[in-house]
């Protein structure tokens, strides 16, 4: 069996290439067309089925069908597109557009997964590709979901009549963490000292990631008299943030760090919180779950409803400073049930049980 994966986020996030050296199997070939902007500075991969490919720029961005073209284009140029026998594609509009095409032109079938940008952007503000990408939707064999959460949002978009045929397809399957957390996992829940209330954050600092939200929370906790530490990690992108951080001596700020660093940080301190405004998945939280961390994330995100509320964590909006502090102390209160069962459930996210799924996808509908 030969699998054709189109990605155009492969060489910008490293979980995807962790995903594909879990996926090998004795009867399937894996090969990558990740399409990307002519000035992006990446190197080819040494992978001989890896072919990264700058075929558009910044300026196609603005008009989708040109792009789409574009990549089709190079695809066509790199690969004999008749050894496929299926295309996993990772995002709707992207990859999924262009593995539509191959369906049409080559009659190759193909799965497609739902990711922030093909909701949070396309079917959210561009309202005129909605229904093509609704139509990618409806070719699929699989409709992948990172969460329950996504899957509720995307299915307010599509139209009655097409329902059921989209639900009856769809799969959730969370992304994976690096074996290297579970090599390290947390061997007993802590308990918390509620003399000291330790919170952490680890990534990139931007508004996206939305620590601003954090600091008011903390800010207003501190009024109630909590005594609050903030740790955040990671490389700094939000000029706010790094200024509301230097006027708060709570708060410790640390560049970025290995994970074997960064391992330290989670295991001293109590809550992992990251109440970004759009989130396709989160690692950070089932990493820090693997370190017996209680996990704060964004309501309708995609790290909601993996679990039910209270089981590792709960949500919070990512507006409101008030609900986050509510929330903080939720945890607080309920921490002796919640940590135990961050060790246990953080095995949800194992690479190779996730890998497992997607071959059984692969060969059912081969």
């Amino acid at each position: 069996m030969e699998v054709l994966h189109i990605n155009c986020n492969y060489v910008t996030s490293k979980l995807h290439r962790v995903m594909m050296a879990h996926l090998k199997e004795d009867d399937i070939k894996n090969t990558v067309f990740a399409p990307i902007r002519n000035n992006l500075d990446v190197k080819q991969s040494d992978d001989d089925n890896v072919y990264v490919k700058k075929c558009f720029n910044n300026a196609d961005r603005l008009n989708y069908h040109h792009k789409q073209k574009k990549i089709y284009t190079e695809l066509k140029k790199t690969l004999s597109l008749s050894d496929f026998d299926l295309v996993h594609a990772y995002t709707v509009f992207t990859d999924g557009g262009i593995a539509y095409k191959l369906k049409k032109d080559y009659g190759i079938p193909y799965i497609v997964a739902v990711r922030n940008t093909d909701l949070n952007v396309f079917l959210k503000y561009i309202i005129y590709l909605r229904k093509y990408g609704i139509e990618i939707l409806k070719n699929a064999e699989k409709v992948i979901f990172l969460s329950s959460a996504y899957k509720e949002r995307v299915m307010r978009y599509i139209p009655d009549k097409d329902k059921e045929n989209i639900e009856k397809k769809s799969l959730i399957i969370p992304n994976g963490i690096d074996d290297f957390w579970y090599e390290n996992v947390c061997m007993s829940a802590k308990s918390i000292n509620t003399s000291k209330i330790n919170i952490c954050y680890a990534g990139i600092i931007n508004r996206n990631k939305n620590c601003r939200l954090t600091i008011k929370a903390c800010d207003a906790l501190i009024k109630e008299g909590y005594d609050i530490g903030y740790t955040i990690v990671g490389k700094m992108a939000d000029i706010k943030t790094k200024a509301m951080i230097k006027k708060r001596p709570y708060i410790t700020y640390m560049p970025p760090m290995k994970k074997e660093e960064l391992i330290k940080i989670y295991r001293e301190n109590d809550i992992f919180v990251m109440p970004s405004k759009t989130e396709t998945f989160g690692l950070a939280y089932a990493e820090a779950m693997s370190q017996g961390l209680p996990v704060i994330y964004t309501k309708n995100e995609g790290f909601d409803m993996q679990f039910q509320e209270g089981v590792v964590g709960y949500h919070t909006s990512a507006k409101n400073p008030q609900e986050l502090a509510m929330v903080i102390k939720k945890v607080i209160y309920n921490y002796d049930d919640i940590a135990p069962n961050t060790i246990v459930k953080v095995n949800a996210f194992k690479w190779d049980d996730i890998a497992k799924k997607y071959i059984t996808i692969y060969q059912q509908i081969i």
